[in-house]
């Protein structure tokens, strides 16, 4: 009998190998049958630029609430919250990082077509649509730093790619950071992409999900990475997958799959977190006052499983 192990979806470029691992059979393979539960959770007001106003749990209620064992977000982001989880614990269990993931979103710093803000550093002291707490917070300031330096650029709040990249069409903010698909459909509509940058999402399980198991589903995930660097058109096969972010009713539109660079579309094996980029990921958060000084990475990270299926 398979083993069945629940996980959230959100962004679907963050999870695509995992819907590749379904649906081409890997998962199958090892044994696994693996449920998606949607992401679900609130926001603070759109406009916000106070993160503080954010529970940064975002939208990763089915994991506090013990629904699922696991679940991807980007990096920063989930070392605040598996630092977070693991204070008040998840079911009385507790939480860590256990890999680096397969997809390596691009995140991208936009701004409408024709604007005046037509290269980074025309941003010092502007607004940049994020979603706090989760990548495209981070993104913002790795891709801001260098060209105006901290502090000199306004980080707003205006929730999902979706809303961010409507943000800058309207005019209500002068950029903002998006991923695909929302990334080829700006580039359709003409917008300016500033600079961009591929990122990378991590695990965080609970510790009672069983090692074994998750070592197989690291594998599965591997399998689908191989599958999709396999061919273009296997890329192509799941971009409809990443079509179904952008909701029918959409103001401006969905691009088609033809639209879709596929080197924005970037795929690894399962990976351990390194350490000189945990560092890196802790000092942003504790230069932005987002988590304490000094929580070290073997309170946050497990990196057993993905050292087990690299070996």
């Amino acid at each position: 009998m398979a083993t069945k192990i629940v996980n959230e979806i959100s962004s679907v470029i963050y999870s695509l190998p995992w819907f590749v691992a379904r649906d081409e059979g890997y998962f199958t393979e090892e044994g696994l049958d693996v449920e998606f539960v949607k992401a679900r959770g609130g926001n603070p007001p759109s406009g916000s630029e106070d993160p503080n106003t954010c529970n940064p749990i975002l939208s990763h209620v089915p994991f506090e609430e013990g629904e699922v064992k696991v679940f991807r977000a980007c990096e920063e982001g989930n070392i605040r919250r598996a630092y977070d989880l693991d204070k008040s614990k998840v079911e009385g269990f507790d939480v860590r990082i256990t890999s680096l993931q397969p997809s390596r979103p691009l995140h991208a710093l936009v701004s409408a077509p024709g604007s005046q803000y037509d290269r980074p550093a025309a941003l010092s002291g502007k607004g940049v649509a994020v979603n706090f707490f989760a990548g495209s917070h981070f993104a913002a300031i790795r891709l801001l730093e260098g060209f105006v330096g901290k502090g000199n650029f306004k980080l707003r709040h205006f929730g999902g790619p979706g809303d961010r990249l409507a943000a800058v069409l309207r005019g209500e903010v002068e950029s903002a950071i998006i991923m695909e698909p929302y990334i080829t459909l700006a580039e359709k509509l003409g917008a300016n992409i500033l600079a961009q940058g591929h990122f990378v999402a991590t695990d965080v399980a609970r510790e009672d999900l069983d090692p074994l198991d998750l070592l197989k589903l690291y594998r599965a995930l591997n399998k689908a990475a191989d599958f999709l660097n396999a061919s273009p058109e296997n890329k192509r096969k799941y971009i409809p997958l990443l079509l179904n972010d952008i909701p029918d009713d959409y103001e401006w539109g969905k691009p088609a799959v033809e639209d879709f660079h596929l080197p924005h579309l970037k795929f690894g094996h399962t990976a351990s977190y390194p350490q000189a980029e945990y560092d890196r990921s802790r000092q942003i958060l504790e230069d932005y006052d987002l988590l304490p000084k000094g929580v070290e990475s073997e309170s946050i990270v497990d990196n057993r499983a993905a050292e087990a299926v690299a070996a």
